[in-house]
C-alpha cells in the first residue's frame, strides 16, 4: 500500500503588509501559487518591508502590471541576490503616477539574468561606488573610461562566494557572467580577460589574471532600481545616503585596481 503524502502548507501572507507595499494594486495580488512560489513572493515582500519601510509608508501604489511581474517573475526567484533586487525594484516602483511602470522592464531583466550575472553586477557596481565615490565623476563616455577597473579573478571568485566546484570552473563562470552583463549593456562591451599587459605601468608588476571592464549608465540604473532608488539621478550612486548592501556578500571586491592613472 502506497501512503499518501500531504502537500506542504502554504506560507501565510500578511495581507496588511501587501496592502502597505502594493497600495490599491493589492487587489490584483493572486495567492493561487504553489507553496514554493508563494514563499518566494513572501520573501520579496518581507525584504521590501525590511529594507525600504520608509518608502512603502509614503503615499502611492505599485502599478498593477508590476504586481503581475512580482507573481510571474518574482515567484521563481529563490537566490538571495534576486530576492533583494526584486524587493528594491518593488520599492522603486511605488509612485503617485499610475502609468509609471518602468519597473516592469527592470524586473524582467533581473529574471533574465543568472544568479552569477546578478552577483557580478552587484559586486562590480558596489566596487565602483566604493572606488570612485570621491572623484565626482559623471557617467559620460570619458568618465566611464576613467572608471575602468581590473578585477583579479581569484578575489572576484572569493567575493562571489564560490564553492570548490565553482572555483574549479571560475573562468567559465566569469566569462558567462561578464559576457552576459555586456550583452544586456550592464557593463561596456569592450571588456576582456587575461593579464593587463598594456596597463602594466599602472599595475606595478601585478601578475594575477583577471577581468577588465567599465560601467555603463544602464548598469548604474539597474543598480539604483535594485536598491529602492530608481527615481534618483544616476550620480546618486555616489551619494553618501545611498548604502547598497546584500547580507552575506562583501561591499566590494578586494584588491581591485584602476586601469587609468
Amino acid at each position: 500500500m502506497v501512503s499518501s503524502i500531504s502537500p506542504p502548507n502554504k506560507p501565510q501572507i500578511n495581507l496588511e503588509m501587501i496592502a502597505q507595499i502594493l497600495g490599491s494594486s493589492a487587489v490584483y495580488f493572486n495567492q493561487d501559487l504553489s507553496p514554493q512560489r508563494l514563499e518566494n513572493v513572501n520573501r520579496i515582500l518581507l525584504k521590501t518591508q525590511e529594507k525600504f519601510l520608509e518608502c512603502t509608508k509614503q503615499k502611492g501604489q505599485i502599478p498593477p502590471k508590476m504586481v503581475r511581474s512580482l507573481i510571474n517573475e518574482g515567484s521563481f526567484a529563490d537566490d538571495k541576490v534576486a530576492i533583494d533586487y526584486f524587493a528594491g525594484i518593488l520599492a522603486s516602483s511605488r509612485n503617485k503616477i499610475g502609468r509609471d511602470d518602468r519597473g516592469i522592464s527592470m524586473a524582467k531583466l533581473v529574471d533574465n539574468l543568472s544568479c552569477y550575472q546578478l552577483r557580478s553586477h552587484f559586486l562590480i557596481y558596489s566596487t565602483i561606488r566604493s572606488k570612485f565615490k570621491d572623484k565626482r565623476y559623471h557617467f559620460e563616455f570619458d568618465d566611464c573610461e576613467r572608471m575602468e577597473i581590473f578585477l583579479p579573478t581569484f578575489f572576484y571568485a572569493k567575493a562571489m562566494k564560490m564553492n570548490k566546484d565553482e572555483f574549479n570552473q571560475v573562468n567559465n563562470l566569469a566569462m558567462h557572467s561578464i559576457q552576459g552583463l555586456a550583452n544586456h549593456n550592464l557593463i561596456d562591451k569592450n571588456f576582456y580577460f587575461g593579464y593587463p599587459e598594456h596597463h602594466h605601468q599602472y599595475f606595478k608588476g601585478f601578475d594575477f589574471e583577471g577581468i577588465i571592464c567599465q560601467p555603463t549608465k544602464f548598469g548604474v540604473q539597474l543598480f539604483l532600481w535594485a536598491f529602492g532608488a530608481g527615481n534618483e539621478n544616476i550620480e546618486f550612486l555616489f551619494h553618501e545616503k545611498f548604502k547598497p548592501k546584500i547580507k552575506g556578500l562583501p561591499g566590494k571586491i578586494p584588491h581591485v585596481l584602476y586601469t587609468q592613472p
